[in-house]
Parts: structure tokens; sequence; C-alpha cells
């Protein structure tokens, strides 16, 4: 089952302004809130924005620049989706496979369960009619005992048996891409990850010095739930497996992989807010009913 995409470079439109440069546009303050400003510039929208807002209404340049913005948010639009549907993708590939691994190990735990009830039942018959041949107790007894255990034994092993593990790869993985501080360095330029979703999710999520959106992850992913329960070394062993290009899992490690998977792509998701914001913003402008002569 593949869930990549088409791999087809998304760059930012334009180049992102410094903070000095966003401070000293007049123009784009005017018509712009703060945060929908810095959102527009950091998927490089800034310099497109300018020449909208600069543009005389009614202008052919005005036109112009009003049909590059809504094409670059439409692009955008649909990038967002066209990774959210890649990573709910990825989730449902790995529950799947969970799922999978969970009815194998509850067949093998029924067939133990049936082959144990078996054997008693088989025990029982089998002392009781010894009893009424009046054969020695001295023979009969270890009989039942014997049968005892291998119905005790097939118990433990439907409790106790290793957890049945399949190889699974991900060539393409938007975990890696969110970064390992314990495995490696943090990348600093997305593999998987267009360009825009990159800036969108390492970009503060509130007030200056707030985590960004792949910082809180990392740090959920890392301290709580099920990394966060386990042991250095599981913990160590796990980061490889789930951030890396695949190995062989067991049912509970495909289930925390899906549900990372479904943390990203709510994270994701969240950009179609800001594009939404900007694009009410931009709609709320002066519009060019017609081209100047």
């Amino acid at each position: 089952m593949a869930c990549a995409p088409a791999e087809l470079a998304y760059p930012l439109p334009g180049p992102v302004l410094t903070s000095t440069q966003l401070a000293a546009d007049i123009l784009l303050r005017r018509h712009f809130t703060a945060p929908t400003l810095a959102a527009a510039n950091r998927y490089g929208l800034g310099p497109d924005l300018h020449q909208l807002v600069a543009a005389p209404p009614g202008s052919l340049a005005r036109l112009n620049a009003q049909q590059r913005v809504s094409e670059q948010l439409a692009a955008l639009a649909l990038l967002v989706g066209s990774t959210t549907a890649e990573l709910d993708c990825e989730e449902e590939r790995a529950d799947q496979v969970a799922d999978y691994l969970l009815d194998q190990a509850a067949r093998r735990i029924r067939r133990y369960t049936l082959l144990a009830i078996v054997l008693g039942a088989l025990g029982t018959v089998v002392t009781g009619g010894l009893a009424l041949l009046e054969v020695r107790k001295s023979i009969y007894r270890p009989v039942g005992i014997a049968f005892g255990l291998a119905g005790a034994a097939l118990g433990l092993l439907s409790l106790y048996a290793p957890d049945t593990r399949i190889p699974y790869a991900h060539r393409r993985n938007a975990l890696a891409d969110i970064g390992l501080v314990d495995v490696g360095p943090v990348a600093t330029q997305p593999r998987t990850l267009a360009a825009p979703v990159w800036a969108y999710l390492t970009a503060p999520a509130g007030a200056a010095g707030a985590l960004s959106r792949r910082e809180a992850l990392l740090h959920r992913w890392q301290t709580t739930g099920e990394l966060g329960a386990k042991s250095s070394a599981d913990r160590q062993r796990l980061l490889h497996l789930l951030f890396g290009r695949g190995g062989t899992y067991a049912a509970s490690e495909l289930q925390m992989r899906a549900n990372f998977y479904d943390q990203l792509e709510s994270s994701v998701a969240l950009m179609k807010q800001e594009l939404a914001q900007l694009a009410a913003q931009v709609a709320a402008l002066p519009q060019p009913y017609s081209v100047s002569k």
C-alpha cells in the first residue's frame, strides 16, 4: 500500500522578508493584522502582497497581483490537503497492519484455549475410564496429572507467547522530518514535508518564546505517552524504529506509529486556519473592478 503522492517540489513562492523589512513595510501593516502578515511572509507571499496593496485599485498591475496571490493561496490549500491525505493514509496503513497482527494473536490464543479445553476433557474421560476399569491408581493418576500439566502449559503459552512481529518499511517518513534529538542532528530542511508546511510547523505557535508546533510534538512524543513510559534502552530502539526507514514491528509499535501520524496530521490541518484568515483579509481589499486605460 503506497501513500506517497507524486514527489513534486513545492518551494516558497517568494523570499521570506526579515522582521526589519516587514516592520518597515507600512502598506502591508496597514492592510493585514500582525499574525496574518507573519503567516503570509512565512509562506513567501510578502513580495506579491506588497505589489497587490501598492498597485492602484482598478489597474492592470492590481489585477495581475490579485490573480497571483489567489493562485498561490489556492495552491497552498491544495498542498495542505495533499499533505494531510498522505499523513492520514500512513496512519491507516499502520493501523491496518496492527489490526492484522492483533487478529493473528487472537487466533493463536483461541487455538491454545481450545486445545487446553480438549485436553482437559480428554484427561477427564481417560482417567474416568481407567477408574471404571479398576486400573490401579498408580497408573491412571499420573495420566490425569499429565493431561492437567499439558492443559496448563497451553494456557501459559496463550498468555506469554511472544508478540507476532512483521517487517514494515517506510521510505517516506514524515515523522523523521519532525526530528530526533536523541538519535541524530535535527534536520534543517524537510525531506518529506513541503517547504510551506515545514515553515508552518517550525514557526512559533504563540507569543515570543513559545514552542513551535514541531517542538511541541517532539516534547509530547518523547516525554509523555508510550515513549515516555519506556525504559531508556526500549525508548532508544523505538526512536530508531519509528523515525528511521522501517524495521520489524509489533502491533503495539504500529499503533504508536499511527498515533504519532494522527497528531502530526492534526497539527498540519490547522494550517488551513491561517490560510483562511489570509484569504479573508485579501478578499477585503479594494477589488479591481475595471482596468484603467
